[in-house]
């Protein structure tokens, strides 16, 4: 959780190592970066490859929709976890699968609090 940025091998390896500890040390906080400000945090906390590249995470990512991303990524087989959409001319970003998105008791309006931006392509 410091030091240089390794690339995990995947998003569940990522989960295991960066969020699931984070939520041990403190499980009240809703974001990675543990701030509770409305503002955004483009401070990148980890990398994992994920379908041959590899993703960033911002630390304004919220700890909900990365669980339920870890869930259905370790135990959903087959299921989709992430949907793909395009950010800017040539960007792409992680959203979570329309049916784990609907699961989110916490979501509000069409704010994503999901931050995964591809780094490679």
């Amino acid at each position: 959780m410091g030091g240089m940025l390794g690339i995990h091998e995947s998003f569940v390896a990522f989960a295991e190592a960066e969020v699931l500890p984070r939520l041990l040390q403190d499980p009240a906080p809703t974001r990675l970066d543990g701030s509770t400000e409305r503002k955004g945090n483009q401070a990148v906390v980890s990398q994992f490859r994920h379908e041959g590249q590899v993703w960033r995470v911002n630390a304004d990512s919220h700890l909900e929709p990365l669980l339920l991303a870890y869930y259905s990524a370790k135990f959903r087989t087959g299921a989709a976890t992430f949907v793909r959409a395009k950010t800017g001319a040539a960007g792409a970003r992680l959203d979570l699968a329309p049916e784990l998105d609907r699961l989110r008791p916490n979501r509000r309006g069409n704010a994503r609090h999901l931050y995964l931006y591809r780094v490679s392509t």
